[in-house]
């Protein structure tokens, strides 16, 4: 059963009754009937509504879920009904890429860690043409299962600022080049930094803990990624891979002294994949002898964490007191911004009154977009770093491209460094902020804040600031 306008699944059921009883005797048998368990089929049902909560017709609906091996995989294709509705009982693709998982990853593995089916919504009226990402949460178990699952996804309230014209009907996006994953098996991707200078020193520490479950959510760029003087948006992205209630992870570095870094991370991998829009315009394809779908000149790329490791139940972590090499390309897109230096040290230990949290920074830089990020991750510039010209988008573009680790539920997700100095030193602390203004998943635009953190004290003279900052 399929409820909606266009659909490329070919999902069909047929009931075979058969009656053999001797041979070219048939025997009706009245009043008898054999009654047997009919399980309804599994369905995914999409339904996709404006910010006032009207249903939208014609909106194309494409699930992809992330395979073993990098591809973003079109799990179905569909159209919006009347209602604003797509199902479909076709997932087979779905249940194929994720015994795939299971089999690469072991089954106690997706079982705690496991990629989402990530839905790409396309839409185009008289005032331009909309898209947003979202997500379907369906893990392993219910998939296996045979559960049904539905969601209702709201489309954005702005059109997209493009250069040059999308698709004038149907849209769809395919998948042209992708990028990783990387490394070629999990391996570290950092999560929060911090270094310590002058007279100061302190400690960092990272929380995941959710009553529910935890996104991976992707940063995703959008227009005519290679026109010259193109314009390009960076906006959230949805959730790229889930990992549930029961691993979670506390992390704590331990005092870090004067002249010391500490460099956390997770053991996952990176991923991200180029897409071209498509245009299909039914009239035209059928009478006017066009082939279809016809090419735009507009891309997206979506770069994300996946494979997040679990270890006896738990988000397998490390640390390490030098930086990798990639945060040394932040400096293309993020620069230090000074967020704290009201405090005094007294040689002593931590207190609230030297302390940053990662929801600070996100209060203070993107209005409280606490729907999309907890923790920012510079996932486009691990890629840029570790795949150098082969890049598939420009790397000066891929160093913009923020993931966020996100709770479902309120908890305790987040990162944070606690401080201290030498008795009398004033203590200055500074973050990396982006300077590329995101579209969020708030409808907001703003900066995204890195937990990259630079704490320096000094008692009197002397360069305060980061060192790339100070002159002369």
């Amino acid at each position: 059963m399929v409820a909606s306008g266009r659909d490329s699944s070919n999902a069909s059921a047929t009931f075979k009754v058969v009656l053999s009883i001797g041979i070219g005797v048939l025997v009706a048998i009245v009043g008898l009937w054999v009654v047997g368990t009919v399980r309804n089929p599994q369905t995914v049902s999409i339904t996709v509504v404006d910010p006032n909560g009207t249903p939208l017709e014609d909106v194309t609906v494409q699930g992809f879920i992330v395979s073993p091996s990098g591809v973003f995989t079109q799990v179905f294709l569909g159209t919006t009904n009347l209602y604003g509705t797509f199902a479909t009982t076709n997932l087979s693709v779905a249940d194929s890429v994720m015994n795939a998982w299971a089999h690469t990853e072991g089954s106690a593995q997706i079982g705690y860690s496991y990629p989402d089916i990530i839905l790409f919504l396309t839409y185009t009226n008289r005032s331009g043409q909309y898209f947003q990402e979202s997500h379907l949460s369906l893990t392993p178990g219910q998939l296996f299962a045979g559960q049904s699952v539905s969601t209702t996804a709201v489309l954005s309230s702005k059109p997209l600022d493009l250069p040059t014209p999308g698709c004038a009907m149907s849209c769809e996006w395919i998948g042209k080049k992708v990028d990783g994953p990387y490394p070629s098996s999990p391996g570290p991707i950092g999560t929060i930094w911090a270094t310590f200078a002058g007279d100061a020193y302190g400690a960092v520490a990272e929380s995941i803990q959710s009553t529910s479950s935890t996104n991976f959510n992707m940063g995703l760029a959008i227009g005519a990624l290679f026109s010259q003087g193109a314009s390009v948006t960076d906006e959230a992205g949805t959730a790229i891979w889930t990992v549930s209630s029961e691993a979670q992870m506390g992390t704590s570095s331990g005092t870090i002294y004067p002249g010391q870094t500490n460099y956390q991370y997770i053991d996952a991998q990176v991923e991200g994949e180029l897409f071209q829009e498509y245009s299909y315009t039914p009239y035209l394809c059928a009478h006017e002898g066009i082939d279809c779908p016809q090419p735009t000149n507009i891309y997206q790329y979506d770069v994300g964490i996946i494979n997040i490791q679990i270890n006896n139940g738990a988000i397998a972590w490390g640390y390490a007191n030098t930086l990798p090499g990639w945060t040394s390309n932040i400096s293309y897109n993020y620069t230090y911004t000074n967020v704290n230096d009201s405090t005094v040290g007294n040689g002593g230990g931590f207190s609230a009154q030297r302390e940053l949290y990662s929801w600070q920074l996100v209060n203070t830089f993107t209005s409280d977009d606490t729907t999309w990020i907890m923790v920012a991750v510079d996932v486009g510039g691990i890629l840029a770093d570790a795949l150098s010209d082969g890049l598939a988008i420009p790397a000066t573009m891929a160093l913009s491209l923020v993931g966020t680790i996100q709770s479902n539920t309120v908890s305790d997700t987040q990162a944070a460094v606690i401080w201290n100095a030498a008795d009398g030193a004033h203590i200055y602390v500074y973050a990396e902020i982006g300077d590329i203004y995101y579209q969020l998943g708030n409808g907001n635009d703003g900066r995204v804040p890195l937990m990259g953190i630079y704490v320096t004290a000094t008692e009197g003279g002397g360069c305060v600031e980061p060192p790339n900052m100070c002159m002369g």
